[in-house]
């Protein structure tokens, strides 16, 4: 129970610690509903009303710019400021990471002037920040976040921060290169016990962004039979933003899509650059298939039972086959027939077996083989002696 109530209150920790990037965010702390903030880029020689941080810069150059943090509430509020490498949460958020996590990429490149503040109600503080691109980043896009938090503990003792920040993007001057990859593309089916088989079709599969800058996209889903027959198309949503090297995980559930033994599915993603100014570089459009068993059972059970039937009206046949067979009618020795030749010597002679077409019994098969009947044995005589007249 006790394992419990900790993992309870871990969970409770990671939900309130999520970070909210809106370009400004007003937000409540978790213990005092009347202390609010809010957060957003300067207004100065970068832009003004801008909905985050976006530069292009080359290798090994510097930016000065600034952030401001505005108290709503009515009480003095005490913030942390730093900033955090971004990455894409598996529901397709962009995100950072948490104050606890060694940032490599923007994170480590964007330096606050000041790392805590503290603002007094209706006031606003700006914090000056510098960002400085290594002279070995790679081309393309890296993105984080400047962030302010307050740290406050809950009923249970837990620590909660709560982050509001505004998002940072750099893009790396060099060569773009967009490019989208599917991964992993299956399909399952409910199968279907109807005369008319139909069933529930679930297609998931995975994409990465393989390329060097922010790409979205559209997917095109159709799912069909054997031979592209019987074909249905499937609505899916637009992919989220991805950063170089993200992974997204697709699942669509399709009703109604026919049972065909074998179904298939044919993706094709469209990816989209987010930056315009990366609109020169033209991605290629990627297209991945996949297919799965889709058992129209009612329909197996007949062809089963029909092959069941076939089978068996084979064997019969070849066993009523069998029992008209004819089988050859040996010659008994026994019945050798013996007689005398015209010379008075003694014959033994052997009955031969004379195949007789039809043979002598009506409906007999033409095959029996028939004995004739014996010779009459030749004999002959002389004779008696006695008195002649």
């Amino acid at each position: 129970m006790r394992n419990r109530s900790r993992a309870l209150a871990a969970l409770l920790a990671l939900a309130a610690s999520a970070l909210m990037l809106l370009p400004t965010t007003t937000a409540s702390a978790a213990d005092d509903p009347t202390v609010t903030w809010g957060v957003r880029p300067a207004d100065n020689d970068q832009g003004s009303g801008r909905p985050n941080y976006s530069y292009t810069l080359a290798p090994g150059s510097t930016v000065q710019d600034a952030f401001v943090v505005t108290n709503h509430g009515d009480k003095t509020i005490s913030l942390a400021v730093y900033a955090a490498d971004g990455f894409v949460s598996t529901s397709g958020q962009l995100d950072l990471v948490g104050h606890d996590v060694a940032s490599t990429d923007v994170g480590a490149w964007l330096q606050p002037g000041k790392g805590s503040i503290k603002i007094k109600p209706g006031k606003s503080v700006q914090v000056p920040f510098t960002l400085t691109v290594p002279a070995d980043a790679t081309p393309g896009d890296h993105t984080g976040g400047i962030v302010s938090s307050m740290a406050t503990v809950g009923d249970s003792s837990i620590s909660v921060e709560r982050r509001l920040g505004s998002r940072v993007h750099v893009r790396v001057a060099g060569d773009l290169a967009p490019a989208l990859t599917v991964e992993g593309m299956s399909v399952t089916h409910s199968g279907s016990t109807d005369l008319v088989p139909r069933g529930t079709a679930t297609v998931r599969f995975t994409v990465v962004n393989t390329g060097n800058v922010r790409l979205g996209g559209t997917v095109a889903l159709r799912l069909h039979g054997p031979f592209g027959l019987l074909g249905t198309t499937a609505t899916v949503p637009d992919l989220p933003e991805l950063l170089p090297g993200s992974r997204h995980d697709v699942s669509v559930t399709v009703p109604d899509v026919p049972a065909t033994l074998a179904v298939f599915a044919d993706a094709t993603v469209t990816p989209v650059v987010v930056d315009a100014a990366a609109g020169t570089v033209v991605p290629v459009v990627v297209r991945a298939s996949g297919w799965g068993w889709g058992a129209p059972w009612l329909v197996l059970l007949v062809v089963a039972l029909l092959v069941a039937w076939a089978v068996r009206r084979l064997v019969v046949r070849r066993r009523r086959r069998k029992g008209r067979r004819a089988v050859a009618v040996p010659v008994d020795p026994d019945a050798a027939v013996s007689g005398t030749t015209a010379s008075g010597s003694v014959a033994s002679g052997v009955a031969s077996a004379e195949r007789v077409p039809g043979g002598d019994s009506p409906g007999a098969p033409d095959d029996v083989a028939w004995l004739p009947e014996p010779a009459a044995a030749a004999s002959t005589s002389e004779a008696p002696d006695g008195p002649t007249s």
